[in-house]
């Protein structure tokens, strides 16, 4: 719509993550392992070339990368476009999108237009959690609480803690620091402004879900989304 690049990493808001795995995984092969694929320049769903003569131009490691941004941009563009230019014409006779791409970010964005299904994987927000002290009991619940988490539950997680449910989670840091003066019935707190969560330490997995639950009820409140 705003014309941005599209790159291969934007594949996974997109596709299944056990999809996008697959794709990533070529990366970590040797370049006999790679060979032994008998991958084509072709979707191999509708049998697509993603290039001129793609059936018969076999990938191999100097044209990997190629071919993962050529499977992005047909996936997420190309399947789509007679539908995306309709789109497109109607978005623009709305919206100044060289404006919007210079004044906000992508995740802001979608916020503004909402017209993107905006999905949080829950292993890259995993990945974004650091313990400023290593403490393998607040790992673990922080791990079970973001697994059993809904969607919503993710959106408001990211609210309270960033400010907003939309963050590119690559290269992005969340920090825990657990407080042990804190009294254990006091309620998580965060800094929006650098991304960090202050957290008594909570005796049991049960006490800490049900404080996390009401810090970020309250949280929500406070950002006028409640």
């Amino acid at each position: 719509m705003c014309e941005l690049p599209i790159e291969f990493s934007d594949l996974s808001y997109v596709v299944e993550p056990q999809v996008y795995q697959s794709y990533n995984y070529l990366r970590n092969l040797s370049d006999d392992e790679l060979n032994q694929q008998d991958i084509y320049f072709v979707n191999l769903p509708d049998d697509v070339q993603l290039c001129e003569d793609g059936k018969s131009r076999k990938v191999d490691r100097n044209n990997l990368e190629e071919y993962l941004l050529l499977s992005a941009k047909y996936q997420l563009y190309e399947q789509y476009l007679n539908v995306f230019k309709q789109m497109k014409n109607g978005f623009q006779a709305q919206f100044d999108a060289k404006l919007l791409v210079q004044s906000f970010s992508l995740y802001e964005i979608n916020q503004l237009i909402d017209i993107i299904d905006y999905q949080i994987n829950k292993e890259k927000l995993l990945k974004c959690i650091h313990f400023q002290r290593r403490n393998q009991i607040n790992e673990n619940y922080f791990t079970q609480y973001i697994s059993e988490a809904d969607q919503q539950k993710l959106e408001n997680f990211l609210t309270f803690i960033t400010g907003s449910k939309y963050s590119n989670l690559e290269n992005f840091k969340i920090e825990v620091q657990t407080n042990v003066e804190l009294q254990k019935n006091k309620l998580p707190v965060s800094r929006t402004c650098s991304n960090v969560l202050i957290i008594p330490q909570y005796p049991t997995y049960d006490e800490f879900k049900a404080k996390m639950d009401i810090a970020l009820d309250w949280g929500l409140d406070f950002f006028g989304q409640g």
